[in-house]
């Protein structure tokens, strides 16, 4: 596997079962030219399922593919995702993640708290600070001395979750998501499913 890395931010609104995308950016290294988008969009694809599932005052780390997702949400409803190779310590993602709700509450526009769609386009007044965040927090090690000082962290359980599948409501299926999800290219969506397919028996996505 590649180097330690921090791989994508993410923020979302969360309305009921559903969640708005509000700010993301995404930097796969390692990957050929050809899977980079492919990579990316799994990336907010799997980000979004989370952000739609994760309960109230909960802290998540997921398996994902070669990558962990990390999730937590706000009583606000604000969901924020890290994704991040395997070896990145997750109390250090999950510190990135408190200091990233703080500052996004801080600097983002208000529209954010009345989204009813995907609005990370329109940028909400955040996404010129997210290329800054990526750069700081590629050192684990930078994230984990953040993590030292975070005494919220001390008192909040993360929660260590296997795959995507954990995540999903009795009757959902993680290929009929893939199907219907408006995040995947066509070609994204038919290396989702054949992920799936060959690491079922691993519960790797």
């Amino acid at each position: 596997m590649a180097k330690t890395q921090l791989v994508s931010i993410s923020f979302y609104k969360r309305a009921g079962s559903q969640a708005h995308r509000l700010a993301i950016i995404s930097q796969v290294s390692g990957a050929a030219k050809m899977f980079k988008k492919q990579a990316e969009e799994i990336c907010r694809f799997g980000t979004k399922v989370m952000a739609e599932r994760i309960q109230p005052s909960q802290r998540i780390s997921l398996n994902y593919q070669d990558y962990m997702i990390h999730t937590s949400i706000l009583p606000n409803q604000l969901v924020t995702c890290l994704v991040t190779t395997q070896d990145y310590p997750s109390r250090a993602a999950h510190s990135v993640i408190s200091k990233l709700q703080k500052d996004f509450q801080d600097y983002a526009l208000p529209v954010w708290e009345t989204a009813t769609c995907d609005i990370d386009k329109n940028n909400c007044g955040f996404t010129k600070y997210l290329k800054d965040y990526m750069e700081k927090y590629q050192d684990a090690v930078q994230a984990d001395k953040l993590s030292m000082i975070e005494r919220d962290l001390e008192e909040t359980r993360i929660q260590m979750v296997e795959n995507l599948n954990s995540v999903l409501a009795r009757g959902e299926k993680l290929e009929d998501l893939i199907a219907r999800s408006g995040d995947l290219s066509e070609s994204a969506r038919r290396f989702a499913i054949q992920a799936h397919k060959v690491n079922r028996c691993c519960l790797i996505l």
